[in-house]
Parts: structure tokens; C-alpha cells; sequence
């Protein structure tokens, strides 16, 4: 329904996809992204003192990771980026961290107010690429260091 004047009122709710995401680093849109995960992980476990069963919480680190899925035609825009600022134009892990913005816009018409999530400090940890048979596209998963997470 992106595009259109159609307004959705179901329970007075307007979910979020695929269709309202805006992803950009460096405040440029990346365009041909295929898919994006984060999380932030908690170190939880159970802790014991007298007995056999748990007695209390132990919480330790807090953590980030995610993944950036691109088509080969952004990955190639963003080495070109990173080439035009000087860095290794082959070695995409080598550059300096930068943030990812994502944006949940609701569709035209639609109700919600926009969600805005930031992936910041990250870094590309592996560069590599596949194809087989059959592929119509080339995609490739960029996994990330996140240095935090703002949501």
C-alpha cells in the first residue's frame, strides 16, 4: 500500500514492514539492502548460593551485534564511498566506524509516528562474495561490530 492514500484502522493500529524502512550510513540512503538484524544481548544466568535450585540473578556484559545484507550494487557504492574518502578501496573492514540509522516511516496515509533506531561505533567484520547457478542477484552479508545500540 506504499504510495497510496489508503489509511488502515484496524484496532487503530498500523504495523510496521519492510515497505517503511529507510536504512542509511553516513546520512546516504542505501538503496538495494535485502535485509538488516541487531540485537542487543544480556549475560543472564541463574546463581546459586544454598541448594540445589537458583537463589538470585547474575547479570553481566550487555552486547550488540547485527548483519547488513546488500546487493552487490550497494556494496559496490559503498566501497566507492569509502574509496572517494581515501581508505582501501578492497578492504572494506578497514573502515572507521560509522553509524547506521534505520527509520520506521508509516505508510502514506497511515498513522504512527516514525521509530527511529541507531546502530552506532559499527564496523564491518568479513567481506566476501558467492554466486551460484541460478542466482538472479548477488547479494552479500556484512556482519557488524555494533559499539552500542540506541533505540
Amino acid at each position: 500500500m506504499k504510495g497510496t492514500n489508503a489509511k488502515i484502522r484496524i484496532n487503530g493500529k498500523v504495523e510496521y514492514s519492510w515497505a517503511h524502512l529507510e536504512i542509511r550510513i553516513a546520512n546516504v540512503l542505501l538503496e538495494g539492502v535485502r535485509a538488516i538484524d541487531y540485537q542487543t544481548i544480556t549475560e543472564i544466568e541463574n546463581g546459586y548460593s544454598y541448594g540445589n535450585t537458583p537463589t538470585h540473578r547474575e547479570i553481566g556484559n550487555i552486547s550488540y551485534e547485527g548483519s547488513l545484507t546488500v546487493l552487490s550494487s550497494s556494496l559496490n557504492d559503498l566501497m566507492q564511498s569509502a574509496k572517494g574518502l581515501g581508505y582501501d578501496y578492497d578492504y572494506i573492514c578497514g573502515l572507521p566506524p560509522f553509524s547506521i540509522v534505520i527509520i520506521y516511516q508509516p505508510i502514506n496515509g497511515g498513522e504512527g509516528l516514525p521509530v527511529k533506531v541507531v546502530l552506532e561505533e559499527c564496523q564491518f567484520k568479513n567481506f566476501g562474495q558467492g554466486l551460484a547457478q541460478g542466482d538472479m542477484n548477488i547479494e552479500t552479508q556484512l556482519d557488524l561490530a555494533i559499539g552500542f545500540i540506541k533505540y
